[in-house]
């Protein structure tokens, strides 16, 4: 036998062993974990992240707070909430705008209603305070980039003692520049671009 002879023996063995090991169980899905999407991220589909017009109306900020399932605060980045809850605060009727968003508002909304309260009106935020921590409804936390869901207990908590209405007023300046940044933000005051 010829070297020739015996290279291309041992080529054609060589491919014929890679042609079978190139089969795939299942030509449907080749890849079945590629068919599996991971979940959005929660705070990807809150309502606080749609596109809404910049800078933000008075009626758009109290829907932002009524509606949020998420208490978010921080600056990974700046958290539309709290532009929202700045907008609310700045209004001349604020403190009845609050009022109302602590009975109207989904659980993160009333801990933003509380966090004004401690602000506006201490005995109405006490009284608040007290009738949320006995809730049973856990709370999303999105507090810069970190995500955990807590106790009503544990975020009222958090609201008095981080005075969180006190941050979110520090953290105005930043938020409004973010969002005056945003590509999908328009800077008027007509409504589009408003999630649905």
């Amino acid at each position: 036998m010829t070297v020739t002879a015996i290279v291309s023996s041992v080529l054609i063995l060589a491919l014929a062993g890679c042609s079978r090991s190139t089969r795939r169980p299942n030509a449907e899905h080749p890849y079945p974990f590629a068919e599996r999407i991971p979940p959005q991220p929660p705070w990807t589909t809150d309502f606080a992240s749609g596109a809404f017009t910049f800078p933000l109306t008075s009626a758009d900020a109290e829907e932002i707070l009524v509606r949020t399932k998420i208490l978010a605060l921080g600056q990974m980045p700046p958290k539309r909430q709290v532009l929202a809850f700045n907008v609310l605060l700045d209004q001349p009727d604020a403190l009845g705008r609050f009022r109302r968003l602590a009975v109207t508002g989904e659980s993160a909304g009333r801990l933003y209603a509380l966090a004004a309260l401690t602000m506006l009106s201490p005995e109405e935020a006490s009284g608040l305070a007290r009738t949320m921590a006995e809730s049973s409804d856990e709370v999303m936390l999105y507090d810069s980039d970190v995500v955990s869901t807590v106790s009503p207990r544990t975020a009222v908590a958090l609201v008095v003692e981080r005075r969180v209405g006190e941050e979110c007023r520090r953290l105005r300046d930043s938020a409004d520049q973010y969002f005056r940044k945003l590509p999908y933000t328009t800077l008027s005051t007509s409504g589009v671009n408003r999630p649905k």
